[in-house]
C-alpha cells in the first residue's frame, strides 16, 4: 500500500493504515464488495476426488491414520467425511480433531548438538482435505476478483521468488537508467507467523470480501484457540 500521510498546522503526520476505513476503501477500490464471498457446500463426488488424489507421503498426525489407509478407503468415507466438511464451512467452526497435531522436530542448522530444531505440527490427513477444499474456493475467488497487489509473487500460481526477483532487478535498472538512486529495505521476521496481528488479520479478510461465517472459519482454523 502506498504511504498514506495526512499534514495539519503541526506538520505532518503518519496515518495508521491499519484503520478499518483506509483498508476498505483500498480494496473497495478494487472492485471487492464486502460479504460477497462465502464457503461453499461440496459434493461427496468432488470430496471423492480430493480423497483420491493423496499423495502417499503426507505424513500421518496424532491419529496415526497413514494417508494410503485414507486414500484406499475413500469411497467408504467420502459421504461422512462431506457432511463433516460441509457443516464445518456453513457453521464456521473447525473441528477440534482436525486441529490437535502431532509435533516434530526438525534440525535446522549447524552442530547437530546444539539445540536448534524447530518444531512442526502434522495435522491429521482427513484435515488436510478440509483445508484443501477452502483453499481451493478461497484461490479461485481472489483469481477471479484479482484484489490482490498485483505485483505479489507469494502463494500464486505462475509466480515464484524468480518472478519478484525479476521485476525487482528491472524496477532498480529502469531507476538508474532515468539517473536516480534506487535502495531497498528487507525483513527478515523470525516466527513471522507469531507476529500475525488477528484483529487486523480478521478485519483485512472482511475488507477482501469474506462473509462473516468465512472470516469466523479462518479465525478457527488459523489462531491458535482450541489446538493441542
Amino acid at each position: 500500500m502506498p504511504e498514506c500521510v495526512a499534514r495539519s498546522g503541526e506538520g505532518i503526520h503518519l496515518v495508521d493504515k491499519f484503520v478499518r476505513n483506509f483498508v476498505f476503501n483500498f480494496y473497495s477500490s478494487n472492485g471487492v464488495v464486502p460479504g460477497c464471498f462465502g464457503l461453499s457446500i461440496v459434493s461427496e463426488n468432488k470430496i471423492f476426488k480430493y480423497l483420491s488424489n493423496l499423495s502417499f507421503s503426507k505424513a500421518a498426525g496424532l491419529d496415526g491414520i497413514p494417508a494410503r489407509f485414507v486414500k484406499d478407503s475413500a469411497s467408504s468415507i467420502a459421504n461422512p467425511l462431506s457432511h463433516i466438511i460441509n457443516l464445518s464451512n456453513i457453521q464456521g467452526v473447525v473441528p477440534d480433531d482436525f486441529k490437535t497435531a502431532r509435533v516434530v522436530p526438525l534440525f535446522k542448522k549447524n552442530d547437530k548438538t546444539e539445540v536448534n530444531y524447530r518444531p512442526v505440527s502434522i495435522l491429521s490427513i482427513v484435515s488436510k482435505v478440509l483445508k484443501k477444499v477452502v483453499y481451493d474456493q478461497m484461490e479461485e475467488y481472489l483469481c477471479n476478483k484479482d484484489p490482490l497487489y498485483k505485483y505479489q509473487s507469494g502463494l500464486r500460481r505462475q509466480f515464484s521468488t524468480e518472478s519478484c526477483l525479476l521485476h525487482f532487478t528491472d524496477y532498480i535498472r529502469f531507476e538508474m537508467d532515468k539517473g536516480n538512486f534506487a535502495g531497498m529495505i528487507l525483513l527478515d521476521l523470525q516466527k513471522a507467523f507469531d507476529t500475525v496481528d488477528h484483529s487486523i488479520h480478521s478485519m483485512k479478510l472482511q475488507a477482501l470480501g469474506l462473509n462473516e461465517l468465512a472470516v469466523r472459519w479462518f479465525s478457527s482454523y488459523m489462531y491458535l484457540s482450541d489446538r493441542h
